[in-house]
């Protein structure tokens, strides 16, 4: 089967598609037929190696695909050949064929492969950084960062759907900012612009925000707090900027906020929170209150390509190779 992979660590150009084993059921496991994988931005960093991690080489990035059910391996149960399904992967899904326990399927017949590989990975960001990390109550104001991007247009619709007040957001051009305010945001702001959440306040009414989704960091995450309300919450899921930046304690003491770290592999690791969050969002776009923006489309072999696009900011929406 073809895949691509990487011999080392670095920009895109590291990664190559070329020729590997396809993979064989083993007992308790099925053969996936993948037709799509999500582009994220955990696969830039682990191509980059951001966290420094040891990991074997050569190494098949990806953690989102759907495709089709082939083969069973034997005592796989629950499952069929031919069923249409969605998976969070822990690696490896940048191939033709993948090997899975029938537990982390989701039934994804509903959906067209592109979309079915593009509402997973993101689109549980989006709902546990809300409702579980993020305490969304109803009339909350929230705002959410890189607005535009494959959380971002996930977050602002399904902070909508679940009840919030006002939903803003931020973004870094002004088509950006527009495809922002198409999905619902009642303001955008350009977060590249000095100021921007002093103008988050006046925009209020010279009140803050209650909950921030901030996947961006640095200097943006430092300004969060000026926009911020009493006992306001801040989920931290990403640092898309590269840059590093420090919290100061004495800062969240006066007006009892927040900052609360997220991680997708742990929701991955419990699967009652991906079935949870998989129902909410199948739900959703079943009910049309969630739009799936697959507005980048390339085959496996031009991987290089989605990851310098998505690199660069030059993306909106979700990024989806084919097989």
């Amino acid at each position: 089967m073809k895949a691509v992979r990487f011999y080392e660590h670095g920009g895109p150009e590291v990664l190559r598609y070329e020729e590997v084993e396809t993979p064989k059921p083993k007992s308790g496991e099925v053969l996936i037929k993948v037709e799509a994988m999500g582009v994220n931005y955990t696969d830039i960093r682990l191509r980059r190696n951001y966290n420094h991690l040891q990991i074997p080489l050569p190494c098949i990035p990806g953690k989102e695909i759907s495709g089709t059910v082939v083969a069973l391996g034997e005592q796989a149960t629950g499952i069929k050949v031919g069923a249409k399904i969605a998976a969070l992967v822990r690696g490896g899904g940048y191939a033709e064929y993948v090997t899975l326990p029938p537990y982390m399927l989701i039934p994804a017949s509903g959906l067209a492969a592109p979309e079915a590989a593009s509402f997973l990975l993101q689109g549980l960001t989006a709902y546990h950084t809300l409702k579980t990390f993020g305490n969304l109550k109803a009339e909350d104001k929230v705002l959410v960062h890189s607005g535009a991007g494959g959380v971002g247009t996930l977050a602002i619709q399904l902070a909508r759907a679940l009840g919030a007040g006002k939903v803003l957001a931020t973004a870094g051009s002004p088509e950006k900012l527009a495809l922002a305010l198409s999905l619902g945001a009642d303001a955008a702001f350009d977060y590249t612009q000095e100021g921007w959440a002093t103008k988050v306040v006046d925009f209020l009414g010279g009140k803050g925000v209650n909950l921030i989704l901030d996947g961006v960091g640095g200097k943006v995450f430092s300004e969060n707090f000026k926009c911020l309300a009493p006992l306001g919450r801040v989920v931290v899921y990403g640092t898309s900027s590269n840059e590093l930046t420090t919290i100061n304690h004495s800062q969240l003491m006066p007006l009892c906020q927040t900052v609360t770290g997220f991680d997708l592999n742990f929701v991955a690791n419990s699967g009652k929170m991906v079935a949870v969050g998989s129902l909410e969002l199948l739900n959703q776009i079943g009910a049309g209150r969630l739009k799936l923006l697959v507005n980048h489309t390339l085959p496996l072999s031009e991987a290089a390509e989605a990851h310098r696009l998505l690199e660069n900011r030059l993306t909106t929406g979700k990024v989806v190779l084919l097989n």
